[in-house]
């Protein structure tokens, strides 16, 4: 019986993401071999258009984590400030959804991909969405961790139910609704066991309470999360239909390989936050030493173990046997943006939200000007484009890596770049970059890659399994 009130919480959740991990990860290599690289870039085009509205949301649930998480007791200010937030989110749907049809309809963007074919699924998709994500950080906020299970298995279980049982004809259509009835049945769902009463009481004084809170914190998640859409969009754009089916294979298969690390993220994320925020400096060195530690190399292990049996699945997916760089770079580029785990949460502790929106916004804008040199000077093919991405990412690494240590009064720029980049892995990683940038795939020079990196970290490798141990024996170790 203590055995099983250990694994109630954190081993749970880990354990359901490795099975929506598997689950995800068969959904993907099973589009791409029913679809095609022509019917999956427009399925990928469909997609990227609502990872596009879903962030322009205008940090309205993210603010909302913050005031439920300080005043989780307030039940009738909490109410009038949920009902407030679901009328402000209407409105953002409805500019958002009437933007779409001027881009569709009078613009005529996106008419080789059929999009206005699907122009009420994206309306309907992009409302639940806003909704959905407000109501999840409230229930993220009150432990309901079986109604995150619930909501992050639930797509994918209906996506690959229509996968084994949709005929191939109608199969792009039945993603996309299958997609639309998922995101109802959540909104439900959340509806339904939401532990606030929702007072829908129009309050003028609130709305701006919110968005003061909500503008900053959306500057920054837009921003940072247009980096790699608007790569995504420069391939849709300027290649192929089939070109950017490719991408967009490789572009979901690159990060559903870390999507477990993602997981644990979401779950430490709050937790990093109080702690930072109540450390003194070496506590916080000490902290965010212990946490990298462990995410780089585990992440990292990972990273290499994925590209030496990526050419082995491609062998059962002929259209796709040339991906390998597209699949490299795209996983090269979440390393990167991986290395700046635990500044962001830091930063944030610290009340300087808007260092951050400022950095995004440059790393936007940079990767936009390196995509453009890509494609209209250099004429590279489109692999190539995501190198704006690395480099964007890298930039926003260094910045908020560097931004923590002097904030926690550590002199040396040596050190502070050693800490941010740490030697012995990123030695072995910028050879694996050179070996994608020359086209040398061999897997032979990738175990030798490989074999550097845990002849370097071996201690730490060995030392993962203490973070396993600590997770079955600490039932509240990850607690939300």
């Amino acid at each position: 019986m203590q055995f099983l009130k250990k694994i109630n919480s954190a081993s749970i959740y880990l354990v359901s993401r490795y099975f929506v991990y598997g689950v995800q990860f068969l959904n993907s290599l099973l589009i791409a071999l029913y679809l095609g690289p022509f019917y999956l870039g427009i399925w990928g085009f469909f997609n990227l258009i609502l990872q596009y509205t879903e962030q322009i949301n205008l940090g309205i649930a993210n603010a909302n984590n913050v005031f439920l998480s300080i005043g989780k007791n307030k039940k009738t200010y909490n109410s009038y400030l949920v009902g407030n937030s679901i009328i402000q989110l209407g409105i953002v749907s409805f500019i958002i959804i009437s933007g779409l049809f001027i881009i569709f309809y009078y613009f005529q963007i996106g008419t080789e991909y059929n999009i206005k074919e699907f122009f009420i699924p994206i309306a309907i998709i992009t409302f639940t969405t806003y909704i959905n994500s407000l109501l999840l950080n409230i229930m993220r906020v009150y432990d309901k961790l079986t109604l995150i299970i619930i909501a992050q298995a639930f797509y994918p279980l209906l996506t690959l139910f229509v996968l084994l049982l949709v005929k191939k004809e109608i199969l792009l259509e039945s993603l996309v609704y299958s997609y639309l009835v998922s995101n109802l049945i959540l909104t439900i769902i959340f509806l339904y066991y939401n532990p606030i009463k929702i007072r829908y009481n129009f309050d003028k004084d609130l709305f701006y309470v919110i968005l003061n809170k909500a503008i900053p914190l959306f500057l920054y998640n837009c921003f940072f999360y247009l980096i790699m859409i608007s790569t995504r969009t420069a391939v849709s754009l300027n290649y192929s239909v089939a070109e950017f089916g490719i991408f967009t294979f490789t572009f979901s298969l690159s990060n559903i390989v870390l999507l477990l690390f993602e997981s644990i993220t979401f779950l430490i994320w709050p937790k990093l936050i109080h702690r930072f925020s109540i450390a003194k400096n070496e506590e916080a060195k000490n902290i965010l030493t212990k946490a990298r530690e462990v995410y780089l190399v585990s992440s990292h292990f990972l990273m290499y173990i994925a590209l030496l049996f990526y050419p082995l699945f491609v062998l059962f997916f002929e259209k796709y046997q040339n991906s390998y760089k597209a699949f490299g770079f795209n996983l090269l580029a979440v390393m990167i943006l991986n290395a700046a785990f635990g500044f962001q949460p830091f930063i944030i502790s610290k009340s300087k939200q808007k260092f951050l929106s400022y950095l995004s916004f440059f790393c936007f804008i940079l990767n936009l000007i390196i995509s453009s040199l890509i494609i209209w000077v250099l004429h590279l093919t489109f692999e190539y484009v995501i190198i704006a991405s690395m480099i964007s990412y890298l930039l926003f690494t260094l910045s908020s890596g560097l931004y923590t240590y002097t904030a926690i009064h550590e002199t040396s720029t040596v050190k502070k770049i050693q800490n941010i980049l740490p030697f012995r892995i990123f030695l072995p990683f910028t050879l694996i970059i050179l070996l994608l940038a020359f086209n040398i795939y061999n897997t032979y020079f990738i175990l030798l890659v490989f074999s550097l990196f845990l002849f370097l970290n071996y201690k730490k490798v060995i030392d993962l399994k203490i973070l396993v141990a600590r997770i079955f024996n600490q039932p509240d170790f990850f607690k939300i």
